[in-house]
């Protein structure tokens, strides 16, 4: 067993296959399956980062390495791409997932 630290690793996800509607839910799972706790768990849209409970979004941490994001009613501020971005001391990583609304 090597001593290193492990950075982080982010497994891909999505908002669905079709497009969402307006008025419509929409949510994804970032789940973080590889890197030393503690990590930090964080979310952006178009870059901007995410805050809970502002523009219609809750961001809840499921546990350690599990990071729940909802969106409780789309419109066209929540179109575009979506970022997890994992981090802890030995690293960071990222996924990246495109929501389209109609």
């Amino acid at each position: 067993g090597a001593s290193g630290s492990v950075p982080p690793q982010v497994l891909p996800f999505s908002f669905g296959e079709s497009a969402a509607d307006v008025g419509d839910i929409a949510s994804a799972n970032c789940v973080v399956p590889k890197g030393d706790l503690p990590l930090e768990i964080r979310w952006s849209l178009n870059s901007a980062p995410i805050v809970n409970g502002e523009n219609g979004f809750t961001l809840v941490r499921l546990n350690k390495r599990t990071s729940l994001l909802n969106i409780d009613s789309l419109n066209a501020f929540h179109r575009g791409v979506y970022k997890c971005i994992a981090t802890n001391p030995a690293g960071t990583s990222e996924y990246v997932a495109e929501l389209q609304v109609n």
